[in-house]
């Protein structure tokens, strides 16, 4: 019964190997979406030649909802970013759902800087959104709620 577990979600996250390298990361991400005929799994671009182990990996795993949002889903410029720092960030700043510009959180700034990539002539940011919207619609216990719900 959906009620009765954690809600599961198929997860990409990114595994940070080394804390002390990650100023070697310009962009990073683990969430996977699919556009007209591409699917994007994972994008990483560095700012020094890997010579040894990278800094970050990606990982996959089916997550209860809540560490699906609390695991890094990205990195740009060196920090780490949760799907549910960008998820609070479209909804506080990009009107969302509402607009709160007293609360400037560090990650903020990150998360901004976004806007210079791009993923499959996409903007970053809109990539990760998308991502965050695939995988819930396609993980067993949104089914699950759904067939519930239909009952």
């Amino acid at each position: 019964m959906v009620d009765k577990k954690d809600f599961l979600v198929p997860s990409s996250f990114i595994q940070v190997a080394d804390v002390n390298r990650l100023g070697e990361v310009n962009f990073a991400t683990s969430s996977p979406a699919q556009n007209v005929g591409r699917k994007t799994f994972a994008a990483m671009e560095f700012n020094k030649i890997q010579d040894s182990a990278a800094p970050i990996s990606i990982k996959d795993e089916v997550a209860p909802l809540k560490r699906y949002l609390n695991r890094p889903a990205c990195i740009i410029s060196g920090v780490l970013i949760t799907r549910d720092e960008l998820v609070q960030f479209v909804a506080n700043k990009l009107g969302g759902a509402h607009f709160d510009d007293g609360r400037n959180k560090p990650n903020e700034r990150a998360i901004q800087a976004m806007t210079q990539y791009s993923i499959g002539n996409r903007p970053a940011l809109i990539h990760e959104m998308l991502s965050c919207g695939q995988v819930l619609a396609a993980s067993e216990s949104t089914k699950e709620l759904i067939a519930a719900l239909g009952r």
